[in-house]
């Protein structure tokens, strides 16, 4: 049987998945103001291995060019449908680790054998009552993503080999996402700082009243590297109700427990200051809440970076990959 192509979606229900020899990554947007990407490199799996589907043997003086470039493979899917089926069993968690390997020896018609997939993947979260573990195959272009999840919890009552449930979801065919370009050339700043510092501030505003959010930051002297010794704050977030006629702010001290880092080396006399929508913004709590360090950097043309290195439950100080949000300025 021959893969089908699947209906289009609304473009906010679906994630775009990228499979590569440096591992996955997974891309939403909303409203062309905001772009996510999550990373999950290679070195987080026990084992890595991805084989690409062969490229056409007519080639491009373009695609010479192009040699560089890591092959990909790419499709969308639905995130709530995903997240979901994680949590089939009720006690799916954030930590586990990953194995994906898988070789092809077919085409994209092939059969649905474990050697046809170009990628296959199981995701353990321990052996530990409670947990769930994964395995997850694509074939390829046209191919559903098949999970194979098995719980570990005793609640089943059980006494022989847990259950397993297997769900298969669609792919569609990648849509082209809306580009938001940070260049970290024309960076007029970066900073990084503790993402709970961050979080408490962000969960402490009621998104319903907040319109915007805006970042700004002084020039201390002298121009630093790091975190200079003065008590006057060097980074502040104010968020605007429009409708109240009011304003928050948070101020940052250039405190080493607060801001491990400030580079404001390319910045204007006068400092940064930059508005975005705060619904945007607000999308990076969940991230913030498992994060461990968040990186802010803003470009000449007022786009925000705001990258969440994300660690493991448990205490592990590795970190597992890192989740980016890139904002463009509030119209």
């Amino acid at each position: 049987m021959s893969p089908t192509s699947a209906p289009s979606q609304p473009s906010c229900a679906r994630a775009t998945i990228s499979i590569s020899e440096v591992g996955l990554r997974f891309t939403v947007q909303e409203a062309r103001s905001l772009v996510a990407h999550a990373y999950v490199p290679h070195d987080l799996f026990r084992t890595y291995s991805f084989h690409p589907p062969p490229q056409p043997s007519q080639r491009s003086e373009s695609q010479d060019e192009d040699d560089d470039e890591v092959p990909t493979v790419v499709f969308e899917l639905n995130l709530s449908a995903l997240l979901e089926c994680l949590n089939i069993f009720g006690n799916a968690g954030p930590a586990g680790s990953w194995e994906e390997g898988g070789r092809r020896t077919g085409g994209a018609g092939a059969g649905a054998g474990e050697e046809d997939r170009i990628a296959s993947a199981s995701l353990r979260g321990g052996e530990a009552a409670g947990t769930t573990q994964m395995k997850l195959g694509y074939q390829g272009e046209g191919y559903p993503v098949v999970l194979n999840l098995t719980s570990q919890s005793d609640e089943f009552g059980f006494l022989g080999p847990p259950p397993i449930t297997t769900v298969e979801l669609t792919t569609f065919e990648p849509e082209e996402v809306p580009y938001i370009p940070f260049d970290d050339d024309r960076r007029l700043l970066k900073l990084i700082v503790k993402s709970t510092l961050l979080r408490d501030a962000l969960s402490e505003l009621p998104p319903s009243s907040i319109s915007t959010l805006t970042l700004s930051s002084s020039r201390p002297t002298p121009l630093p590297t790091r975190v200079p010794s003065s008590s006057a704050p060097v980074f502040s977030l104010t968020a605007t109700s429009t409708s109240a006629g009011a304003s928050t702010t948070f101020d940052y001290p250039p405190d080493p427990l607060v801001l491990e880092m400030v580079d404001l080396s390319r910045a204007p006399a006068d400092g940064v200051r930059a508005s975005y929508k705060f619904g945007a913004v607000a999308h990076a709590l969940p991230a913030l809440r498992g994060g461990a360090k968040a990186s802010v950097r803003v470009d000449d043309e007022g786009v925000l970076s705001l990258q969440v290195m994300m660690l493991p439950q448990g205490g592990a100080a590795t970190a597992v990959g890192f989740v980016e949000f890139l904002v463009s300025l509030a119209a």
